[in-house]
């Protein structure tokens, strides 16, 4: 069951944590809680449901502790994490799902609200990790989150009135910053964000190129959730297996969007801008196959059945080696809500994306 707007904040309460409100447009908010380190919305009422999932175990308080009490972690929503994935949150790469570990002082770590206005929340994390299976035992690292809502990207467009003609838009940038507080352990790096996504929709790649280069990590995604449509690589959240889809610097737009249904004829699009550097190197790499890098954008997704979910992971430029002490990503999420009719006109504007009915 997905947690509304109302219930979540109730939650937090009874928890005795904190969070913070931030209005990213009309009449949406995205909610940022102090204490798990997650950014959680938009939301548009206080019975409304975020475009972001939330596990189930934030239904009350008591079944929150206890979720906690037996090392549940993913409670949804947007997060950070750091890369590679290896030393960081698996003991024996060889035996990667059997081991594979979130230690509490990397995710969340120590977490605060710095900085909490009407057009700016700034949520700072100290990170520190054990490292399994490296020269060094353990890797420290401080980051800062600034979420601030954004401008509409259309509002200097050609016919930008008839573009948003029965769309809604609400948005916000998240600045990230992370540095690297051990240096004694130098150690390539990179800043990893995250954000959990309700299933049933489809997410939408633009790129370069005549054919999309790609990374499988688990089951084969062709012919299964995966689909080439003229520069646009399609992905269908309704699996019920899990699939991971990294998606190659050199071919990136920068721009990747989530369609959802929401009934009624309804829809909600996250279009998400990210900086991408094809000269990166990108470390996130398959457990079983070493060296096979170079992607800076990831779709995952569990058993979608019930109550799963999908994953949006972008990944920032290389730190913590060659004197380079810290990493910077500003991610700019923007929504539009409104009919298929309505929101096609908008991802050929933004995605570049001619819209096919078996897309969908």
């Amino acid at each position: 069951m997905i947690t509304t707007f109302g219930q979540l904040k109730e939650l937090i309460t009874q928890l005795g944590e904190h969070y913070a409100i931030l209005p990213i447009g009309a009449d949406e908010k995205l909610l940022i809680w102090e204490e798990a380190g997650r950014a959680f919305g938009p939301y548009t009422a206080e019975d409304s449901v975020g475009l972001y999932w939330t596990d189930g175990a934030l239904a009350n308080a008591e079944t929150c502790r206890a979720f906690r009490r037996s090392g549940g972690w993913n409670v949804g929503g947007d997060r950070l994490w750091v890369a590679p994935e290896f030393p960081f949150f698996t003991k024996r790469r060889s035996e990667f799902n059997a081991t594979y570990t979130v230690q509490r002082t990397l995710d969340p770590g120590e977490t605060k609200l710095t900085a909490v206005t009407e057009n700016e929340i700034v949520l700072e994390s100290d990170m520190e990790a054990e490292l399994y299976e490296h020269r060094y035992s353990a890797k420290k690292l401080r980051a800062a989150r600034r979420f601030t809502p954004c401008e509409n990207p259309l509002r200097f467009a050609a016919g930008r009135d008839r573009l948003m003609q029965g769309v809604s838009f609400s948005g916000f940038c998240e600045d990230i910053r992370m540095e690297d507080r051990s240096p004694e352990a130098p150690m390539a790096l990179e800043l990893w964000e995250l954000c959990q996504v309700r299933a049933g929709g489809v997410f939408l790649i633009p790129y370069y190129g005549e054919r999309f280069d790609y990374v499988d990590y688990y089951a084969p995604s062709a012919g299964q959730v995966l689909s080439l449509h003229d520069g646009c690589a399609c992905i269908r959240v309704r699996s019920c297996a899990e699939h991971k889809i990294g998606a190659r610097s050199y071919q990136s737009t920068g721009r990747v969007g989530y369609l959802l249904p929401e009934g009624g004829g309804q829809y909600t699009l996250l279009i998400r801008n990210y900086w991408n550097n094809p000269s990166d190197r990108y470390l996130k790499e398959p457990s079983d196959r070493p060296g096979e890098n170079g992607c800076s954008l990831f779709v995952y997704m569990n058993d979608t059945r019930g109550d799963g979910f999908a994953e949006l992971e972008t990944t920032g430029e290389t730190f913590g080696e060659n004197g380079k002490d810290a990493s910077r990503l500003a991610l700019y999420h923007w929504f539009f809500r409104g009919s298929l009719d309505a929101l096609q006109p908008i991802l050929q504007a933004l995605l570049g994306i001619r819209w096919k009915e078996d897309i969908l």
